[in-house]
């Protein structure tokens, strides 16, 4: 991937949050993530799907995931926007009421 992890000197680079979120995700046990630049100046926003969110309430999920954010991008975490989190059973769930609309 050309550019991988070179941030343009105004913006977090989308692609250096999903090489971090990549390298901490367990595909094969039901972990994945989205995340996104809707546009140009816009703020990062996607999903999250954890194994680890299990037994946790929303307010600490959003508490860890921003740590994880600040700790690997600083300043730049002001970037990313509403990131949604959900357990791999929350999220079939939710994928699910979906196809049914």
């Amino acid at each position: 991937m050309a550019g991988l992890g070179q941030a343009d000197a105004a913006h977090l680079d989308v692609n250096r949050v999903i090489q971090e979120l990549e390298s901490v995700t367990d595909h094969a046990n039901g972990e994945s993530f989205d995340v996104k630049r809707e546009r140009p100046g816009s703020n990062i926003t996607g999903y999250v799907v954890r194994r680890d969110f299990r037994g946790l309430n929303s307010a600490d999920r959003q508490r860890n995931l921003r740590t994880f954010f600040v700790e690997r991008f600083g300043p730049e975490t002001t970037e990313i926007g509403l990131v949604l989190t959900f357990t791999p059973e929350e999220f079939d769930d939710w994928l699910e009421d979906a196809r049914s609309i």
